[in-house]
């Protein structure tokens, strides 16, 4: 790999997420002036861009916020701390030390003293819960849900069921409500 096409960095972050730019904030106020976020979406905030409903925001603005005021109020936050955020920037290959990215310009080397992966949560795949066989084409993850109705503005079913109880259960929850999806049960192992 041709050293002079590489940029030297002290701290990359991969992710524009919540995580990731609270992450370059913090760095930030710590002096760490040399970062740069990298999102291979073209606008920073994370999931919460596609979340339609409230339940962002409490801890780091005082106030309940819908996921897309949320993720707007992130980003002005991380321009008002000057952080430098990549868009449109895929990270395609880490190789040695060095960040190999897709951009609409091409492909772009960096080599970042640290890196931070900041990639947001997923949910758990079945195989790793040791659940066998394969999903049903009428099982869609929340995030899938949620992109169908906040997104792309429409319902992929009149009724569901919600497999668990955790806190994004009840954003699956509230999409569905959103979208007039029949929720008729929620359950519980």
């Amino acid at each position: 790999m041709n050293d002079e096409n590489i940029i030297d960095i002290e701290i990359a972050i991969i992710g524009a997420g919540p995580a990731g730019i609270a992450a370059a904030i913090e760095l930030s106020k710590l002096g760490h002036r040399d970062l740069i976020v990298f999102e291979r979406e073209d606008e920073a905030g994370g999931t919460p861009r596609h979340c339609g409903h409230l339940g962002f925001g409490i801890f780091e603005f005082q106030r309940l916020l819908s996921g897309p005021d949320y993720s707007r109020k992130l980003a002005k936050k991380a321009n008002d701390y000057q952080i430098n955020i990549q868009l449109l920037s895929t990270l395609t290959k880490i190789n040695d030390d060095v960040l190999v990215f897709s951009t609409p310009d091409g492909i772009k080397l960096y080599r970042a003293k640290r890196t931070i992966l900041a990639l947001g949560a997923r949910e758990i795949p079945r195989p790793s819960q040791l659940v066998s066989g394969t999903r049903s084409p009428n099982i869609i993850t929340t995030g899938a849900l949620q992109r169908f109705v906040y997104l792309q503005k429409r319902a992929p079913f009149k009724k569901a069921v919600i497999v668990g109880s955790e806190i994004v259960s009840f954003s699956a929850l509230m999409t569905a409500r959103h979208a007039g999806i029949e929720v008729v049960a929620i359950i519980e192992k």
